[in-house]
C-alpha cells in the first residue's frame, strides 16, 4: 500500500533526504553497528510505535531488525517489510478497525483474530520472515506449555496473527505443531529477541510505563486491562534494563481499544521518541 496525497509524498520524500544525511552526517561512524528497536504490545497503544517510528527516520536513525510483541508485531512486520512511519500513520487512519471484533457463531471464543491475518496480507504484501527486508523477531506464547516461541524464520502472517491473540478474547492460533496466544503473557517488551538478532544498539518502546498513573477502574473490563498491566509491568521493566535507550510514551489519557484516536496516539510517540533523540545520538556517538 503506496503513498497517497501531495502531503504524504512530501513527508516521505523529507524522511528519506534525512535518513540519508543523518546516517553520514548526525551519526557518522556508527554505520557499521546494528540498531534494533523492540516494540511492545499494547493494543490500540501500539499506534504510538507510528509517531517513534517516524522521528526515528527523520534523523537518519534507521533500525537494522525489529523485534515486536502483539501490536508491536504488527508495526514491526509493517517497517521490516519496508513501510514509513508516514505510511503506517495514513494506512491506520484509513483502516476501520472493526475487523479485529469479528464473533465466532457459536464457537467456544469469543472473537476470531483471522482479520488480522488478512488485514496485515494486504500490508505488507509478503507471507514469510524471509521475504521481508529486514530482520523480524515475533514474540507469541506455547499455550500448551505457556513457554515463550520466537519467531523469526517461515510464515509471517499466522505467527503475527497468534502473537496479537490475547486469551480469553481471541481463539489460539495452530502454527506447525503448536496452539500460541499472544506474547505479551511472557515478554512484552522484546529486547532479549532483538539483541539475540544481532543488534549492538537497541530501543526500547514501552507503551505500558504511564498506565498505572489513571484513576482506579470502576468496572470488570476495566479490572481485567489493570490486572494485566501489573502482571505485565515486572517483565517489561526487566527486558527495559536490557536496552540502550528506552522511549516511553504518555499513554495513559488514551485507552487501549481507542483505535480511532490515530492522531493523538502518532503524536504522543513522536513526543517521547524527539525527547529521547539527543540520548540516542549520544550513545551511537559513543559507540562508534
Amino acid at each position: 500500500m503506496g503513498l497517497r496525497g501531495p502531503m504524504a509524498l512530501f513527508f516521505f520524500a523529507l524522511a528519506e533526504f534525512r535518513a540519508i544525511i543523518g546516517m553520514h552526517l548526525m551519526i557518522e561512524g556508527a554505520a557499521a553497528l546494528k540498531i534494533g528497536i523492540a516494540l511492545a504490545g499494547g493494543v490500540a497503544r501500539g499506534l504510538a510505535h507510528i509517531g517513534v517510528l517516524q522521528v526515528l527516520e527523520e534523523h537518519g536513525i534507521i533500525p537494522d531488525m525489529y523485534a515486536g510483541t502483539s501490536a508491536g508485531s504488527v508495526v514491526g512486520a509493517a517497517a521490516a517489510a519496508g513501510l514509513t512511519g508516514y505510511e503506517l500513520q495514513q494506512i491506520a487512519q484509513e483502516t476501520e478497525w472493526w475487523f479485529l471484533a469479528k464473533r465466532i457463531p457459536f464457537g467456544r471464543w469469543l472473537l476470531s483474530s483471522e482479520g488480522i491475518e488478512t488485514w496485515l496480507a494486504d500490508i505488507v504484501g509478503v507471507a514469510t520472515f524471509e521475504q521481508l527486508r529486514k530482520a523480524l523477531a515475533v514474540v507469541a506464547v506455547d499455550f500448551a506449555s505457556g513457554r515463550e516461541v520466537v519467531f523469526t524464520s517461515g510464515p509471517l502472517l499466522p505467527v503475527v496473527r497468534a502473537s496479537c491473540s490475547i486469551p480469553g478474547v481471541y481463539e489460539p492460533v495452530h502454527v506447525a505443531d503448536r496452539l500460541l496466544v499472544d506474547g505479551g503473557l511472557v515478554r512484552n517488551l522484546p529486547v532479549t529477541p532483538v539483541r539475540e538478532l544481532g543488534a549492538d544498539f537497541v530501543i526500547a518502546v514501552d507503551l505500558h510505563s504511564h498506565v498505572l498513573d489513571i484513576a482506579l477502574p470502576e468496572n470488570s473490563i476495566g479490572g481485567l486491562l489493570r490486572a494485566s498491566n501489573i502482571l505485565m509491568r515486572p517483565q517489561e521493566e526487566a527486558e527495559g534494563a536490557k536496552a540502550d535507550v528506552v522511549i516511553r510514551p504518555h499513554l495513559a489519557a488514551l485507552g487501549p481499544l481507542a483505535f480511532r484516536e490515530v492522531s493523538a496516539f502518532v503524536k504522543a510517540g513522536r513526543t517521547a521518541a524527539i525527547q529521547a533523540v539527543p540520548a540516542i545520538l549520544e550513545h551511537l556517538a559513543e559507540m562508534k
